[in-house]
């Protein structure tokens, strides 16, 4: 699976465009201001992306400065609102690299799977690896009466 494909299924974003002309584009609401962000191939580096911020601010200022709750310093607008594109972004593809990750490992230990000799300690941590993709559910804790069959 690739990162296209990856944000194309289970991202919330919006996809237009195909093959290396795919981009990608989200919305949020920061400091009161709607933010569009768009994720899209970079022109002439192959492994990179170029991300573009629009803010719609109805006429309101982006240079002013605010204060954050609990903060003693004031920022400006518009570096709020950069930072939270490019916090969301980089969760974005964070998120689609360990779900890509994920697959790749599930794959690798399928149903056919047999592991070759010199796998040895790559393999210890590529199931270290998918246990910290993967999360524990106490099967007691969605009904009880399962105790029966697990003790």
């Amino acid at each position: 699976e690739t990162l296209v494909e990856h944000l194309s299924h289970h991202a919330t974003l919006t996809c237009s465009g195909s093959a290396d002309d795919t981009c990608f584009a989200g919305k949020m609401k920061v400091e009161g201001f709607l933010v569009y962000y768009i994720i899209s191939w970079h022109e002439s580096v192959e492994s990179a992306l170029d991300v573009f911020v629009l803010c719609m601010t109805k006429g309101k200022c982006v240079d002013a400065y605010i204060t954050k709750e609990g903060s003693r310093y004031a920022e400006r607008i518009s570096d709020v609102v950069i930072y939270s594109a490019m916090t969301t972004t980089q969760e974005i593809i964070t998120n689609a690299a360990k779900g890509i990750r994920k697959r790749h490992l599930w794959q690798i230990f399928g149903d056919d799977y047999s592991p070759p000799l010199a796998m040895g300690a790559n393999l210890m941590g590529c199931i270290t690896e998918l246990r910290t993709f993967s999360y524990q559910l106490d099967l007691l804790l969605v009904n009880p009466r399962l105790k029966t069959l697990l003790y």
